[in-house]
């Protein structure tokens, strides 16, 4: 579902949009909307009510994560530190250090989308959000077959559902934004699928390269 969710977004509008422009992008965004209102509560979320306050974003926590990514690791695609977004806290040569990266990046997207906080729509988060995934994202090997090490069977779950999972939820909550790079999503997010049944796993999968691009 989520990976559908991702390449209905990239794909299936531009395609279906030929035989019928109205009703395809009508269904697209019936879906995005859908997504998006599942990721930020926003069907049910009423900010002004107390009740719901546990479920608004943590600001002061967002905050600290986009002003502490290494600005050089999101803007220079030439340095050795590219990707490697928060380098004092996660080592970025392991499964944990690139899923904890996603897993901010998504909090920061979730902010952003949500209503009712104060950054809401927030432009400097958003650009840093897409920014941050963009370089992640590019670090990653192309296909399966690039993944240069054994990785332990126990991290099949980040590289094939966690990760892809959390790359589409940042997509669809930042939807719009001009640097959003859909494509190379997808390519990211096939570069975790398995080769085999999942008893190959140690086999076939292992955490990213470094400083791989495309």
């Amino acid at each position: 579902m989520l990976l559908l969710v991702l390449v209905l977004l990239a794909t299936g509008a531009a395609q279906a949009v030929a035989v019928a422009p109205a009703r395809a992008a009508s269904d697209v965004d019936t879906v995005r909307h859908r997504w998006l209102q599942l990721l930020t509560d926003s069907d049910t979320n009423h900010a002004g009510d107390a009740r719901y306050a546990g479920r608004l974003p943590d600001v002061p926590h967002i905050q600290g994560y986009a002003a502490s990514i290494d600005p050089l690791a999101v803007s220079d695609a030439d340095n050795p530190e590219h990707g490697r977004l928060w380098p004092t806290e996660f080592d970025y040569d392991t499964t944990a250090g690139v899923s904890r990266s996603i897993d901010r990046l998504a909090q920061m997207a979730t902010a952003y989308a949500t209503p009712g906080t104060t950054l809401t729509g927030d432009a400097a988060l958003a650009d840093t959000t897409t920014g941050g995934l963009n370089a992640l994202v590019d670090t990653f090997p192309d296909s399966a077959a690039q993944l240069p090490l054994p990785h332990p069977a126990a991290e099949w779950y980040d590289w094939e559902i966690a990760i892809p999972k959390q790359i589409v939820n940042i997509a669809v909550m930042m939807w719009g934004h001009p640097r959003l790079a859909v494509r190379d999503y997808l390519s990211a997010i096939r570069a975790g699928l398995p080769l085999g049944d999942q008893g190959a796993h140690a086999d076939v999968h292992a955490v990213r390269p470094q400083h791989q691009r495309r």
